[in-house]
């Protein structure tokens, strides 16, 4: 399989010297490549400055008691950050350094984690920066979804791409500020962006929780791979890599084999390995897989007998949908 990325670094190594922390006009302090840098580059791999469990209806001051455990080198990192909270937000009777604590915690943290450097990454709508968390490592990894010229801004999402441009100017007045990226500019191409957006977001919710196994009418299989090809190609188009990309590489392969289509099956299912390796590099059990998987595809394809879903070995857990 042909690959135009980089071969992984190993867990804890990144090219941080490849890019570096400056002010943008108008959006503070941000990140930028000091060269060019290639698709599925690891720019960046953290373990967090400091890791707090909220889900669990947990309080304030059960955060701010976590934090108050933290050596000094690490609290002097976390103070240096960004700090929002929103303006309606209940910070009774907390103090002034209480207060930035949590601001801080609110505007940075990722899965729980709030990194050091991998806080500085601003957002975009089209963001050229994808961040994939490793809950048996607690490492964070950054990795581009596109090549990136010298001087140009990495970027990431803080939100959902499959929202529109309303449901994404609201989500991100958690962090207190409008996205000017191109995808929400009010232009002639900004409408036409949103136009295609969204169409994604109709098909992503309709299309995430599909499900059909080899007994399924053949009509509608063919309908769903349709839907799936429509997914990446409108992603291909607005410049949108993520897991569900991946996805809908994988289904569309899925649905091939089970239709009997060995050729369209491996052809999909080099593609899903691509995004795969740019979004997550060569984490062993998921390149494994991918490769598992095409090579009996190959093998199925240049054999001299029909091609049969039930030929191939389908590992368990492929195609699974991860959570980044």
């Amino acid at each position: 399989m042909a690959r135009d990325h980089p071969a992984s670094s190993a867990e804890g190594e990144d090219s941080r010297h490849l890019i570096e922390v400056k002010e943008i006009k108008g959006k503070g302090l941000g990140i930028l490549a000091k060269e060019d840098i290639q698709r599925g580059t690891l720019v960046l791999s953290e373990i967090p400055l400091f890791a707090f469990n909220s889900s669990d209806g947990t309080t304030d001051a059960a955060l701010l008691s976590a934090f108050s455990t933290l050596p000094s080198s690490k609290t002097e990192a976390y103070l240096d950050l960004h700090a929002y909270l929103p303006p309606d937000y209940p910070a009774e009777n907390i103090s002034k350094e209480g207060w930035k604590v949590l601001g801080i915690y609110s505007a940075n943290a990722w899965a729980g984690g709030v990194v050091n450097l991998g806080s500085r990454f601003n957002h975009s709508c089209v963001p050229n920066v994808h961040l994939s968390h490793d809950p048996r490592t607690s490492i964070y990894d950054f990795r581009l979804v596109r090549d990136v010229k010298a001087g140009e801004e990495l970027t990431a999402s803080y939100i959902s791409l499959f929202l529109t441009r309303k449901e994404r100017q609201d989500n991100l007045l958690r962090w207190g500020f409008e996205c000017a990226c191109p995808a929400c500019e009010h232009t002639i191409d900004g409408k036409k962006i949103e136009e295609k957006r969204i169409k994604l977001r109709n098909l992503y919710q309709e299309m995430r929780t599909v499900q059909y196994n080899a007994a399924t009418d053949t009509q509608l299989l063919k309908l769903y791979r349709f839907k799936y090809q429509q997914i990446a190609a409108l992603m291909r188009s607005l410049g949108l890599v993520s897991s569900f990309l991946r996805k809908s590489y994988y289904e569309a392969a899925l649905i091939s084999a089970v239709l009997g289509e060995g050729k369209m099956a491996l052809s999909w299912a080099e593609k899903g390995a691509d995004i795969m390796m740019c979004l997550y590099g060569e984490r062993q059990s998921y390149y494994d897989l991918d490769q598992k998987v095409i090579i009996q595809l190959q093998a199925a394809v240049e054999g001299s007998k029909s091609f049969h879903f039930g030929d191939i070995h389908w590992p368990a857990g492929w195609g699974q949908d991860f959570p980044n």
